[in-house]
């Protein structure tokens, strides 16, 4: 390989599957449950971030008496009930994407804030179980993104430097986590994500076929 970068770190919802419309469907429908109305632009500022700050903002906004603990185990198996039941397909393009990685030489890594059932669940679902050498999920780590803590670890399985390595994300907050890290971020701008801020992203892209992304990723560097 002569590029610099030598890992690529996926978040996985909204990365590599169009899954938060899924996900938002089934949390409306448990809000309402509990008793609290949640529109659809508020739902986007929770993407991304730990399953435990978004039930402490929702409890402390409804004044919900559920226990944190008790929401999220219940958040928990319906997201592995909805996964389980919905048809799942991988966003368009990122399959080839990384098969060529894989070809090139690229160490590949899922970070992600979703569950390692749910994350191995999908995987072997896309068929890209055995893409990924290293998978972190969000249970594994201290501080959930918008914090550095996951992709510092991912990249540290991968035995690379995090400057060696690329992160691919659709939420601000893994942009913002990606950032805290000192790793290069390429935003995918995924409409079924909500509307996220990507800006402080190094490249942004709405397409995996996308020129630039492919110029970041595979181009030579120079003789010198």
């Amino acid at each position: 390989m002569t590029n610099r970068y030598r890992g690529v770190l996926f978040d996985m919802d909204g990365v590599l599957l169009h899954s938060e419309p899924l996900y938002w469907e089934m949390n409306r429908a448990f809000f309402r449950e509990l008793g609290g109305e949640v529109t659809y632009d508020e739902y986007g500022a929770f993407i991304g971030i730990s399953a435990t700050t978004m039930w402490q903002t929702l409890k402390d906004r409804f004044g919900w008496a559920h226990a944190i603990d008790e929401l999220k185990a219940s958040e928990r198996d319906r997201k592995h009930a909805a996964l389980s039941a919905a048809s799942l397909e991988p966003v368009a393009g990122v399959a080839p994407l990384i098969r060529k990685l894989r070809a090139q030489g690229y160490r590949l890594a899922i970070a992600s804030s979703s569950l390692r059932r749910n994350i191995d669940l999908v995987l072997e679902r896309l068929c890209l179980a055995d893409a990924f050498e290293a998978i972190v999920s969000g249970e594994e780590v201290q501080h959930g993104k918008p914090a550095p803590d996951i992709f510092l670890e991912a990249a540290r399985r991968l035995g690379l430097d995090p400057a060696e390595c690329v992160v691919i994300e659709d939420s601000r907050n893994g942009v913002a986590a990606a950032r805290a890290a000192g790793i290069l971020c390429v935003g995918f701008q995924n409409p079924t994500s909500g509307p996220q801020d990507l800006s402080s992203a190094d490249l942004r892209i709405t397409d995996y076929h996308d020129p630039s992304l492919h110029q970041l990723l595979f181009r030579p560097e120079p003789d010198v």
